[in-house]
């Protein structure tokens, strides 16, 4: 995701992917255990957001896509190892 208009905090795409901004909980790196996180979104924040979601079909929602494009740029990608 892009931002077009202005930038977009972490906490504003919580609250775009219908989190809440108080929920989010921050982890080094280092620390990250992926058994602990099924069902888990990464986010990712510089001049623009990565969202990784593992085994999820959240992010490609129509409605969801249009709750984020507010004022960014975004694309949804699939990937099947089939």
């Amino acid at each position: 995701m892009q931002p077009i208009t202005s930038p977009l905090t972490v906490e504003a795409i919580a609250e775009r992917l219908g989190g809440r901004a108080e929920d989010l909980e921050p982890e080094p790196d280092d620390n990250v255990d992926e058994a602990d996180y099924e069902g888990a979104l990464y986010i990712s924040h510089d001049d623009a957001s990565f969202i990784y979601e593992d085994n999820g079909y959240q992010g490609n929602r129509p409605e969801l896509l249009r709750r984020l494009s507010d004022g960014a740029r975004v694309l949804s990608l699939f990937w099947n190892v089939n």
